[in-house]
């Protein structure tokens, strides 16, 4: 025969839904996972703008001493004249002789302002200039050179060898310490005429 009920026992009815305990956990574990993910995100995004500026510099870099490498080799000499080359002072200047005439080439840089935004800033570029021809920009406005030097090792009756010291600095007018890149270069290139 089937049980009876007591009147004091009655069933209860299950329940569905969290406590406002389960919620408030819930939603502070979700909100610390957010958290982590945006701080990894953006650290990610910050080492990336970085690794950008950097390699923009180096790039700059890399493709104006290849050039001078490539003229001071085929050069058969060095133009020390009075206004021809400057040699330990920045900003620095390196004529090369050619044979034949209006074939020189000669490297230095010279100031430019470039608009960013609302303002203007003024950077140095590194460049050439082949002959009687109008100069060509070897850096690009992203890249200041804040330091080129030539040092003249040639000796008399040897070989002429130079050096060039350079130094390449990412344009960040604002001071952003994410966009912040600098590369130096010193390297010596030897005349093989």
């Amino acid at each position: 025969m089937p049980k009876r009920l007591s009147p004091k026992t009655y069933h209860r009815k299950p329940r569905f839904g969290f406590t406002l305990v389960e919620v408030m956990i819930s939603v502070a574990l979700a909100a610390v996972i957010l958290v982590a993910a945006f701080n990894l995100l953006w650290q990610v995004l910050m080492t990336q703008t970085k690794s950008l500026a950097m390699r923009e510099v180096q790039q700059n870099a890399r493709l104006a001493i290849r050039r001078m490498e490539v003229e001071i080799r085929n050069a058969s000499g060095v133009k020390t004249g009075v206004g021809e080359s400057v040699f330990g002072a920045h900003p620095g200047k390196l004529t090369l002789d050619f044979p034949g005439d209006g074939t020189d080439v000669v490297f230095d840089s010279a100031t430019t302002s470039i608009p960013l935004g609302s303002a203007t800033t003024t950077i140095r570029t590194l460049r050439v200039k082949v002959g009687s021809g109008a100069p060509i920009d070897l850096t690009n406005t992203h890249v200041d050179v804040q330091n080129l030097v030539f040092t003249n090792f040639t000796r008399a009756g040897g070989l002429s060898v130079i050096r060039v010291d350079s130094t390449f600095v990412a344009v960040n007018p604002g001071g952003d310490s994410t966009r912040e890149a600098i590369f130096s270069i010193a390297e010596s290139i030897s005349v093989r005429r």
